[in-house]
């Protein structure tokens, strides 16, 4: 169980120190085996991160905040088995921040466990305002359906 423990640590290290230049433009961080993110991903001095995909991270527990990367217009959130809740802390940093004001296109899936999506708390109808398509797929626990998009942007699969 140690070793396990330190092996989780040594990967989340590694990735933190691997801070990439600020004009990077698309992410994708696919089968990482930390129980979290690093602190630098979100962070919106990646002003020209368009695109972020995060992929088969079974280990990890919360996802980074995401909300605040201005040109961000592409997301891929998918098989995360152990993510249960996703909150302000994904959006935004203070209640006057505009979250995913560019997001286009959201993409959720194989979130088996998640059953709370709280970005939003004190909004009922949560806003993306440059959203085209959404689509949630095999999220049999989420509570929430996602419907203040735009009509007909929303695809829901099981």
């Amino acid at each position: 169980m140690t070793q396990m423990i330190l092996v989780t640590l040594t990967k989340e290290r590694v990735l933190d120190v691997l801070q990439p230049h600020e004009n990077l433009r698309k992410l994708k961080i696919e089968f990482y085996g930390g129980v979290r993110f690093p602190t630098w991903i979100g962070d919106p001095s990646f002003s020209k991160m368009f695109s972020v995909t995060l992929i088969g991270c079974t280990k990890c527990t919360s996802l980074p905040p995401l909300g605040l990367l201005p040109e961000l217009k592409h997301l891929r959130i998918g098989e995360m088995p152990k993510i249960k809740h996703v909150g302000v802390e994904f959006c935004r940093k203070r209640a006057a921040d505009l979250p995913f004001s560019k997001l286009e296109t959201l993409r959720f899936d194989h979130l088996p466990e998640w059953e709370d999506w709280s970005c939003f708390p004190d909004e009922p109808q949560m806003q993306f305002p440059s959203l085209s398509s959404a689509y949630h797929i095999q999220m049999p626990q989420v509570s929430h359906s996602f419907s203040s998009e735009p009509a007909g942007s929303s695809r829901a699969g099981s």
